[in-house]
């Protein structure tokens, strides 16, 4: 009987999940042998378990360390032989779940503001006509977006899209003036009214803290 197929941990395979990272060779081969088709979903369905993982749970300070304590800690003897291209395999395993797990990143910026679909640089102001404001907080805070003080353009959390721990709103820069955003501490306080001064001063007295950033589209 011949040997199973180790090519998925000889040749690391596991490293190159995305199939399109692949030449075509090694992408035909994962496709057709069942061995290696098997491993890599084991590795996919890894790789995913890490993810939501990490999305849920902190991480210990001493994380890295404890991890690599135990990769160099000494293994009592034991009389079971693992295959021989298990051992490569359990160690890649234990790489892909450290990589994944240190993926997660810092945490999303508390409050953010970008200009998108922008065409070139604005000659005047600081965006263009028909541009797009962006804005990107972290769940738990509010974002309203005003115009010229007065006109109410957006407010966060009810207008926004929920992405993991982040808020994101877009509002489109269809006219010309100043548009202010207003971040604040809390999104259990008075929802605003329209009027920049007002609404703040209501948010503060709440117990509310917050920030103002403008932007002049001209």
């Amino acid at each position: 009987m011949s040997a199973p197929c180790d090519r998925f941990e000889r040749e690391h395979l596991a490293e190159l999940l995305d199939l399109d990272s692949l030449d075509a060779e090694a992408r035909a081969h994962l496709e057709s042998c069942t061995v290696c088709r098997s491993r890599r979903e084991a590795y996919e369905r890894l790789a995913r378990a890490m993810r939501e993982i990490g999305a849920t749970h902190e991480r210990r300070a001493d994380h890295v360390s404890r991890v690599l304590a135990h990769v160099d800690a000494p293994r009592a003897s034991s009389p079971w032989r693992w295959p021989r291209f298990a051992a490569p395999a359990i160690g890649l395993v234990a790489a892909i779940a450290l990589v994944w797990w240190l993926r997660r990143g810092e945490p999303p910026p508390r409050f953010a503001v970008e200009v998108v679909g922008r065409t070139a640089v604005a000659l005047r102001g600081d965006a263009r006509l028909g541009e797009r404001l962006r804005v990107q907080a972290r769940t738990g805070a509010a974002v309203w977006v005003y115009r010229n003080d007065r006109e109410l353009l957006l407010v966060c959390p009810r207008d926004c899209v929920r992405d993991g721990d982040t808020l994101v709103g877009e509002v489109g820069l269809d006219t010309v003036g100043r548009y202010q955003i207003v971040w604040l501490s809390s999104a259990n306080g008075p929802l605003p009214g329209g009027e920049l001064d007002r609404d703040v001063a209501t948010a503060a007295a709440a117990g509310a803290t917050h920030e103002l950033r403008e932007l002049l589209v001209e």
